[in-house]
């Protein structure tokens, strides 16, 4: 919770306006705090208020995925089975 704030600002600000899609791999994640899921809900948010998007690489057999479901996130950032089919889409 202390650095995610920080981890927000460095995702955004890692983000050129000419992007279209910032891929976030968090496959090799085991826990993620509510703090981490605001964070990734309000980056969803401020890209696409620049007409840019959140990705989210996720394998199917991750102790995440329950987490993921729970929150919804796949509503705010479209979650995929791996860094291949997110640069894909």
């Amino acid at each position: 919770m202390s650095n995610a704030g920080y981890v927000r600002d460095q995702l955004l600000a890692s983000m050129p306006n000419e992007a279209l899609v910032l891929v976030l791999d968090i496959s090799g994640c085991r826990y993620l705090d509510s703090a981490a899921i605001e964070v990734l809900f309000d980056v969803s948010r401020r890209l696409g208020r620049r007409r840019q998007e959140l990705r989210l690489v996720m394998p199917p057999d991750s102790p995440l995925r329950r987490v993921i479901q729970l929150t919804e996130i796949h509503t705010a950032a479209p979650v995929f089975q791996s860094l291949d089919d997110a640069l894909t889409e």
